[in-house]
């Protein structure tokens, strides 16, 4: 047998050996099954087989690493569930996309996980447009005594508009984007007040 078919010298044997062994490396093993004996093949087949295993040292990130990009995939998949910023969840999700082409994984759909606000500016607009037409015709709508704050009966709204030919009605869009409002914060949602 060729010297070539053996890696190196093993210099530990388990105790339990009690027979003659004969131990192969996977690279051993490829060079012996070879089925060309002259010197180009040797030479082609130590090609094959060197660039193989370099192929797969490159190809495979340590096992840390991706434990690591698995993590990350996942928080960023978690962000996606929370965040309702339409424009956040878009940069989000070319994140999720670079991690999952980097570890060889599909992309989830970015409609998939969770959703975006739904665009109540339009309406919230309209609502502050319409407490401004009561401002100026001198509409008492405000039970709230502290002057930073508004506490509005939506009923007594949506008549008081009514009465004074204003078109805006208080439908489930509305009163949904007002609850979800951050600038202002709705605080309280049906609490009694005395004012």
């Amino acid at each position: 047998m060729s010297k070539r078919t053996t890696d190196s010298p093993l210099t530990h044997l388990s105790p339990k050996a009690h027979e003659n062994v004969i131990l192969m490396t996977q690279r051993g093993y490829l060079l012996l099954v070879k089925s060309f004996a002259d010197e180009l093949s040797w030479q082609v087949q130590d090609m094959l087989v060197d660039g193989y295993f370099e192929g797969q040292r490159l190809a495979s990130p340590p096992v840390t690493q991706r434990i690591t990009q698995s993590r990350h995939r996942l928080a960023l998949a978690k962000e996606l569930y929370r965040t309702r910023d339409a424009g956040l969840r878009e940069v989000i999700h070319q994140q999720l996309d670079e991690v999952s082409r980097a570890m060889g994984l599909p992309t989830p759909e970015l409609e998939s996980l969770g959703r975006s606000s739904p665009k109540a500016p339009d309406v919230l607009k309209l609502f502050w447009e319409a407490l401004a037409f009561l401002d100026d015709r001198g509409v008492a709508y405000n039970h709230a005594i502290a002057s930073n704050m508004r506490a509005l009966n939506l009923r007594e709204l949506d008549i008081q508009l009514l009465d004074h030919g204003h078109p805006l009605r208080f439908d489930s869009a509305l009163r949904q984007a007002l609850w979800q409002s951050h600038s202002p914060r709705c605080l309280h949602k049906n609490r009694t007040l005395h004012s």
